[in-house]
């Protein structure tokens, strides 16, 4: 496995519950951010005018926290932005007024928000999703999927027990193209192998790697591509998202 890619579960266990009760009257937005664009360092991510991230190592997650990057933090990997509620979201090298990246989000309060940097470096781009942190049906764990490889094409993923022939299996995502985000699935928990091939070529194995999701957990995952011109490894950063009751 290349090292620059690494299986991250951040947010603790994956019975991981956040109890916010009466989480109205709390007023917070919580961002973090995952870098999957090949070749980004030495960057900042800001969201209105608090910095959420920096110098994020590619193919991973994490958040900027009381001047401090934390890599693995048991509240689930968020910052917490106050009460900002909209505003403009940057990626930029030295100073905000300079940015590499710019889009416009409205943040809603009490809600949970990733902002991924896609694309190489030369050119990096922004895609800020919604993250659905309401529990699963009982028993089973919620699963999302984002393509952030522009270099593989159309992939198809696969969840099967281990040493399954993929012949005769169903992927549970099947044409995912650059840039598109999976709804969350909601599937069965057991132990794993996550497989990425190429669309419709079940012998063309892009990125395989073990995956024991728990029930009632919620899971992101995102394929990335290569981290440089002279590698041929395809990576897949999957993460433990947080699970909140709400009243």
């Amino acid at each position: 496995m290349n090292g620059y890619f690494k299986h991250v579960c951040a947010g603790g266990s994956a019975g991981l519950l956040l109890l916010l009760a009466g989480c109205g009257s709390l007023s917070i937005t919580n961002v973090r951010a995952v870098n999957a664009s090949p070749g980004l360092t030495n960057y900042t991510i800001q969201a209105g005018p608090t910095q959420i991230a920096f110098d994020l190592p590619y193919g991973t997650e994490g958040v900027f926290q009381q001047g401090n990057y934390v890599s693995a933090d048991t509240s689930g990997n968020y910052s917490s932005i106050g009460s900002q509620t909209n505003g403009p979201i940057l990626v930029y090298a030295k100073t905000a007024a300079s940015p590499m990246a710019q889009t416009t989000q409205t943040l809603a309060q009490n809600a949970y928000y990733t902002i991924v940097t896609t694309g190489p470096a030369a050119s990096v781009g922004i895609t800020v999703l919604t993250d659905d942190d309401s529990p699963p049906q009982s028993g089973d764990y919620k699963l999302r999927f984002m393509d952030t490889s522009a270099e593989a094409g159309p992939v198809d993923v696969y969840v099967v027990p281990p040493g399954t022939n993929l012949n005769g299996a169903t992927p549970v995502l099947s044409g995912v193209s650059y840039g598109q985000v999976s709804g969350y699935l909601q599937l069965a928990p057991g132990s794993y192998v996550m497989q990425v091939t190429k669309f419709g070529v079940k012998t063309s194995v892009l990125y395989s790697v073990v995956f024991a999701p728990a029930a009632n957990g919620i899971y992101s995952a995102f394929f990335l591509d290569p981290p440089s011109s002279t590698s041929t490894d395809y990576g897949l950063l999957t993460t433990t998202d947080p699970v909140v009751t709400k009243p």
